[in-house]
């Protein structure tokens, strides 16, 4: 059976690892790269553990690491585009924004 301390530091590592998937092509990138440090901070956890014995101090790596890198990109897909109807200008929220250039 494991002892809590071991459950904590599995957990902890879990959460590390478990990061969700980017809604939107853009986000793609962020996600690889806070996949690939949370990767890397759990290896450094769980290596900590292993040489030092320190399973409290493991967990600590590794929730010290999820609070420094959060999950900072959109999760959810983009919403559906509004179907026009031909002949009906868009309010103006809903329309590309344009640049204003000043011509002399």
């Amino acid at each position: 059976m494991i002892d809590i301390t071991t459950s904590d530091l599995f957990a902890a590592v879990r959460d590390a690892l478990d990061v969700p998937p980017p809604g939107r092509p853009e986000a793609h990138l962020p996600y690889l790269e806070l996949v690939r440090d949370r990767g890397a901070a759990a290896r450094r956890a769980l290596a900590y553990a292993a040489d030092s014995g320190d399973l409290v101090g493991a967990v600590d790596m590794v929730d010290g690491a999820l609070s420094r890198l959060p999950v900072a990109y959109t999760t959810e897909p983009p919403p559906p585009a509004k179907p026009q109807t031909p002949g009906k200008p868009r309010p103006a929220t809903e329309q590309p924004s344009r640049s204003i250039r000043r011509v002399v």
